[in-house]
């Protein structure tokens, strides 16, 4: 990614030159559709350290769109019917009007999923839907499913604490899906017949559970989540592949999620109204972010250091930079300093442009945020975030 021109500079001023043409260029997605620039991200609110990373790593950086897709995740048409949540209790089955104590409820289920096994096949497993109807389904015809980030405590997915299941069938029904499927089409739920992708109704289409998983909206944290256990992954969220294996999904991880990537996501994301100051990415958005090219990427090391940031819980950013205002000195957590030297290593940046990352990072999320802050909504020594995050 070549630097813009900067023909005049100031303590509040900044004059580059771009032309038209490279304007247009940046503005182009997959398929030379072109979907608008980030100009006024990137160009009027970029702080010089940004510029400076783009002179100093030249051809080292390369727009993720480049070597990924970003993907929406699944749409099921018809939420309430498709995502389930396991019971902690055995109901009546409305299909056998009988309890089947040897179901499994919600600690049992659960309970697979942590020792990394699925549950048997042909278990029945107690659930109920956002309707309000409680019942069994084949342990076959569920999968974990993250519909918020709310539900990862930590950076990688763990399915046992997934609250949600989604109804995931094939051609063959077995009997408790037949009878749950027949129930839908007696409600009412026009989306069954009507869900995009789908050659039969009941079924949702093409699985979405890539290793790469982007929030869509975001407050304090600077949430991707690495999916290791491929659970399912809703819309409310982009999931990320590697268009070749070429290029480690370990160092895109890496990328994203280092504060240099959070940095990005200030420019290029949307703010708009909320208590939280909340932030919103699209696909377009996330394919612009930059993302370091390096010969050395699928080390061990990458790997240890991104799987060991993945098991730790999820914070607000600035408490992983050891900020409690954004004019504070950096001081970053091991976990989080350790991801973000591997970005800064291949940036090949010193100290001080580190600290100018950290510090402009801060900056950024501490100005968007503002009135959260004035109204004492986000508490940034809390773990828990706020609003849609």
């Amino acid at each position: 990614m070549k630097a813009p021109e900067v023909v005049r500079q100031g303590e509040s001023t900044r004059v580059v030159t771009k032309t038209a043409a490279e304007l247009f260029q940046e503005g182009l997605e997959k398929g030379n559709k072109y979907s608008g620039g980030k100009w006024g991200g990137l160009y009027l609110r970029a702080p010089d350290i940004y510029f400076r990373i783009l002179e100093k790593a030249g051809d080292k950086l390369v727009r993720l769109g480049d070597v990924a897709e970003v993907r929406f995740g699944i749409k099921t048409g018809a939420n309430d019917f498709f995502y389930l949540e396991v019971l902690p209790y055995r109901p009546v089955c409305p299909l056998c009007e009988k309890v089947h104590k040897e179901a499994l409820a919600k600690e049992e289920e659960a309970a697979y999923w942590a020792r990394g096994e699925r549950p048997p096949e042909n278990a029945l497993v107690a659930v109920k839907n956002g309707a309000g109807w409680e019942g069994y389904l084949e342990a076959s015809c569920l999968r974990p499913v993250i519909v918020s980030p709310k539900h990862s405590k930590t950076y990688g997915i763990n399915p046992s604490s997934l609250p949600k299941r989604v109804l995931w069938l094939d051609d063959h029904l077995p009997p408790h899906a037949t009878a749950y499927v027949n129930y839908g089409k007696d409600q009412g739920k026009s989306a069954l017949r009507e869900v995009s992708g789908s050659e039969a109704g009941y079924r949702i289409g093409a699985s979405r559970k890539e290793l790469i998983v982007y929030t869509r909206v975001s407050s304090t944290r600077h949430q991707i989540f690495l999916n290791e256990r491929r659970v399912e992954v809703d819309n409310n969220l982009f999931c990320i592949e590697p268009k070749n294996k070429r290029f480690s999904p370990y160092l895109i991880y890496a990328a994203l999620e280092s504060t240099f990537g959070a940095l990005q996501k200030e420019l290029l994301g949307r703010s708009y109204g909320g208590g939280s100051g909340p932030i919103k990415v699209e696909g377009a958005d996330i394919s612009r972010i930059l993302v370091p090219l390096w010969k050395g990427e699928k080390s061990h090391h990458l790997v240890e250091v991104v799987t060991t940031f993945a098991s730790q819980p999820t914070r607000p950013l600035l408490e992983e930079l050891g900020m409690r205002s954004w004019d504070d000195t950096p001081n970053p957590i091991p976990h989080r300093k350790a991801l973000d030297d591997l970005i800064f290593d291949v940036l090949g940046l010193d100290q001080k442009e580190r600290q100018a990352v950290y510090q402009e990072t801060a900056r950024l999320v501490w100005e968007r945020t503002a009135r959260a802050q004035s109204l004492g909504s986000i508490p940034w020594g809390n773990t828990e975030d706020v609003g849609l995050n």
